[in-house]
């Protein structure tokens, strides 16, 4: 996410791009950067005038100096955006053709070209699709991240008759929102799935996100990264919703606060 508010002869960017971060600082243009994940390269980030993370990783273990910059917003980074969403739970449902009895299931695999893939996420993420394309009254949508990808699933699981490759554009909160459970090989999908209340599996296999064991904890999150762990799915009962994790409004107050007040501070010169 890059914006970029320009009056008169300045600019001040809000930005998770490293390049963006890095571009702004060569410019010396003033930068709020904002991050989610603790185990991503940070050197260039850290360029910015502050960083945003979610209050849950306060306790996280972050660079000395991305530490000094940190500032905490309260919730996730998706409830800065899903706070206010308006969803439309059976509308969505409808939209999907999805029955009353059916038990949907919204599987993204992991990102097989980030600097954080990592072939066991894919492995297990398959594997689990399988389990659960497997049980009675289950459907399975996977949403492939892009067409050779498709083509790929579709080489895998298409012979599976409870299995669905997504074809066309839809609405990702709306998709999240209709599901029964999101299975995600990485974050954002399910962590719209806690801020929406929907259970998420997760394969992600690279290290450890602190946002997510915060949602293995709560409840929220069944981590599938190894055979052990894809056992004890395959015998857990397919689980219920939890409650929506927010909403958090205070956190977007926060950080458009801190732009406007930058921006205000440049154009005082």
């Amino acid at each position: 996410m890059t914006r970029a508010s320009t009056t008169g002869s300045f600019r001040t960017s809000a930005s998770s791009s490293r390049s963006a971060a890095l571009s702004a600082w060569l410019l010396r243009v003033p930068s709020v950067a904002l991050l989610d994940y603790e185990h991503v390269h940070q050197a260039t980030i850290a360029l910015s005038d502050v960083i945003w993370f979610p209050d849950v990783l306060r306790n996280a273990a972050l660079p000395p100096k991305s530490r000094r910059l940190a500032r905490f917003y309260a919730g996730l980074k998706e409830n800065l955006y899903l706070d206010d969403w308006p969803v439309d739970r059976a509308a969505e449902r409808a939209a999907l053709a999805v029955g009353d009895g059916e038990y949907l299931v919204v599987a993204r695999p992991a990102a097989d070209s980030a600097h954080y893939a990592h072939a066991d996420s894919s492995r297990f993420w398959l594997e689990a699709v399988r389990l659960l394309a497997g049980r009675e009254g289950v459907r399975v949508i996977a949403v492939a991240r892009n067409d050779a990808q498709r083509a790929e699933l579709r080489a895998q699981l298409g012979h599976l008759p409870r299995v669905a490759l997504l074809e066309k554009v839809v609405n990702g909160p709306g998709l999240v929102a209709a599901a029964d459970l999101v299975l995600g090989g990485g974050g954002t999908m399910n962590r719209e799935a806690a801020v929406l209340g929907v259970p998420a599996w997760s394969t992600f296999c690279g290290p450890m996100p602190h946002i997510d064991a915060v949602l293995h904890r709560e409840g929220r999150l069944r981590w599938i990264r190894s055979e052990a762990e894809l056992e004890d799915a395959r015998r857990a009962p397919l689980p219920g919703r939890p409650a929506a994790r927010g909403p958090f409004r205070e956190g977007l107050a926060a950080i458009a606060a801190d732009v406007e007040a930058r921006v205000a501070a440049v154009a005082r010169g």
